[in-house]
């Protein structure tokens, strides 16, 4: 099977690329509800892995690390935010070193092969950009993450 056989989706639109780390999600920028400037690091709370303002507040921070889990820290290159709503209502705020919007884009998206497959992961996808792979990624995929969702 070529690469070509292989592609799933070309659908132009506009998209987020998002950075953290090495890693590089491309996530369609109609699931993303605000893409903001960290004015302070966000700080460990009581509960593993979420993340609140030194000043209080509801808001929760996510960090992912560059293999896709969450950390319990925000490193200092963290400074940019995509608030994502989950389906039962619940705002998060996710920490990127970089986000850029892509408008027009039209991704060639591939499945990633059986052979590469991490179950305790729910990446499935991803797209070539400037001959580097960037996984796919919806808001659904990250609240899976946040459930913690295995898949097989």
């Amino acid at each position: 099977m070529t690469m070509d056989e292989q592609t799933l989706s070309t659908e132009q639109g506009k998209y987020v690329l998002l950075r953290a780390d090495k890693l590089r999600l491309l996530m369609p920028q109609t699931e993303i509800d605000a893409i903001e400037h960290l004015d302070s690091q966000p700080q460990p709370s009581e509960i593993p892995c979420f993340l609140t303002m030194p000043d209080g507040g509801d808001t929760c921070y996510l960090v992912l690390s560059d293999d896709f889990t969450l950390l319990e820290t925000c490193p200092d290159d963290r400074f940019v935010t995509t608030r994502i709503t989950t389906e039962e209502g619940m705002e998060t705020e996710w920490c990127w070193s970089e986000t850029r919007v892509l408008q027009d884009f039209t991704p060639e998206i591939y499945e990633i092969p059986a052979i590469l497959l991490n179950t305790a992961s729910p990446l499935r996808q991803y797209t070539l950009m400037d001959n580097q792979p960037v996984f796919v990624c919806s808001s659904y995929t990250l609240q899976q993450l946040l459930l913690g969702v295995e898949h097989e």
